[in-house]
């Protein structure tokens, strides 16, 4: 897999989790679309004009949710792994490498 640095100052934070994984822990501004809704819910990654940064518990939900999105043509879209992962580097520092997905 690839890697790209990416500013986390300036991306969209989704959280493929379920809803009620989300209600127990979430990340501030992160929004939640559960990996079970991400086909029905496909238009909503298209309209963000800031790179996705997408999140699970472990990085497994969020590694597919990536790869489905970006071999449906939704650029930008980013594993951010775990979201302790995510915590982590949100708060010691501004870019930080992410996953990008493997379409080949």
């Amino acid at each position: 897999m690839k890697k790209t640095e990416i500013d986390l100052k300036s991306v969209v934070l989704i959280d493929v989790r379920t809803h009620q994984e989300f209600e127990l822990r979430r990340i501030k501004d992160s929004l939640n679309i559960p990996m079970h809704k991400t086909f029905e819910r496909i238009d909503e990654f298209r309209n963000f004009s800031k790179p996705i940064i997408v999140f699970c518990r472990s990085g497994m939900r969020s590694g597919w949710v990536a790869e489905i999105l970006s071999e449906r043509g939704i650029n930008k879209i980013y594993n951010g792994g775990s979201i302790d992962e995510i915590e982590e580097k949100l708060k010691t520092r501004s870019k930080a490498a992410m996953l990008i997905p493997n379409t080949s």
